[in-house]
């Protein structure tokens, strides 16, 4: 029950995650939603990963914050995997991921 309140999409964390001015502490709120989804039951990892998934749709999201919001889905994925369960979210993490990589390729490139 307990963390079923600290991944409530209208709590405190949440809020911190998507609209505090300082990105390192955006970004560990996204690293506690995915720590949090790593250990919860189905139900409460459903609303976690929803808040997760958020930073990626956003383009004025910080990209530290987007960066620990794609690890975090990644970790969580990969548990769940691991002990044979479904991950009907990835379709959606991964599509929603695409602009985010296509920029952070033509970074590096442009560095070079």
């Amino acid at each position: 029950a307990e963390v079923g309140r600290a991944t409530d999409p209208k709590g405190h964390l949440a809020k911190v995650a998507g609209e505090d001015t300082n990105e390192e502490t955006r970004v560990l709120a996204y690293r506690t939603f995915g720590n949090f989804a790593m250990c919860s039951p189905p139900d409460v990892q459903k609303s976690a990963v929803q808040e997760l998934l958020k930073p990626l749709a956003d383009k004025k999201a910080p990209a530290r914050a987007v960066l620990a919001a794609l690890e975090s889905l990644s970790d969580v994925a990969a548990i769940a995997a691991s002990k044979g369960a479904a991950v009907p979210w990835a379709t959606a993490a991964i599509e929603k991921s695409v602009p985010w990589l296509v920029v952070a390729v033509t970074k590096a490139v442009q560095r070079h």
